[in-house]
């Protein structure tokens, strides 16, 4: 008895539980028919009932026949599995015995993008933005995009791929950059998402990064008047009639005492020439 075992795909992305498809093909190229014919694999187990399914419903195996079925699985890590199949004839249990093995190799599919963004110069004027798609992984990424959401992610509508589709292979980068105008002044963020495709993932990885900028407000167009001027009130009002006031009383005073003292002058004059009135 003979087995042969394939594997596909046989790479696979780390933690991605790709579907792999194992093909078994047992054959008897001996003389004698084999029967009680048992398939076991040390990964997915017994797989007598898929043997004897694809052979008829039977477990003899005529001689030189080939019996082939398969079997799936989804794969994550590095995985070696063995097959083993064995056969009865002429008295001997098993008559014979053969193996074989198929290995999945799971490899590291990751990209990684980062994001840094400059705020709006004015109400309405856009913000801009820059960054930097990595490929961190172990294979080629192929179809990579870098899309930015504009600052709705709510809204497919206006997401803007600002790079792409490229390859890239593995420890390369690629720049970017774009902008957007926000809806309305004040914060706002806005998220970029990467992709890529590998090893018959679409997508094997992705990433996202985000960046906060500002957009001013609005000046008013027109300023508000000045205020027209109003009549003193209140304690300013009382403290200005109050300072009117003492001016006068003060130039009144001034007038009484000058004219005062101009009497008692004009009165010695006339005793100085004349002698006292008395």
């Amino acid at each position: 008895i003979e087995v042969t075992k394939l594997v596909s795909p046989g790479q696979v992305c780390q933690d991605s539980e790709t579907e792999v498809t194992y093909t078994y093909k047992v054959s008897n190229p001996g003389d004698v028919d084999l029967e009680n014919v048992t398939v076991n694999d040390n990964q997915l187990g017994d797989l007598t009932s898929d043997f004897e399914a694809a052979n008829g419903g039977s477990s003899t195996l005529a001689f030189g026949d080939m019996v082939t079925f398969t079997k799936g699985a989804n794969i994550s890590v590095t995985t070696v599995n063995t097959v083993e199949v064995k056969g009865d004839a002429l008295g001997l249990e098993p008559a014979d015995t053969d193996s074989a093995s198929a290995t999945v190799t799971a490899l590291s599919c990751v990209i990684q993008v980062t994001k840094v963004c400059v705020d709006a110069t004015a109400p309405g004027e856009p913000i801009t933005f820059s960054g930097a798609v990595t490929n961190a992984g172990d294979v080629t990424l192929t179809d990579v995009t870098v899309t930015d959401d504009s600052g709705t992610p709510g809204d497919a509508s206006d997401d803007v791929v600002v790079l792409g589709p490229i390859d890239l292979d593995s420890g390369d980068s690629a720049n970017y950059s774009g902008a957007y105008t926000a809806a309305q002044s004040g914060s706002s963020t806005d998220t970029v998402t990467a992709t890529g495709d590998a090893l018959g993932l679409t997508p094997a990885d992705t990433d996202t990064a985000q960046a906060t900028c500002v957009t001013p407000a609005v000046l008013p167009s027109v300023l508000p008047p000045a205020p027209s001027a109003l009549p003193p009130t209140g304690s300013l009002g009382a403290l200005a009639q109050d300072s009117s006031s003492l001016i006068l009383l003060a130039l009144i005073g001034i007038t009484l005492v000058g004219g005062s003292a101009w009497i008692i002058w004009s009165n010695r004059r006339w005793e100085d020439r004349h002698g006292s009135r008395s």
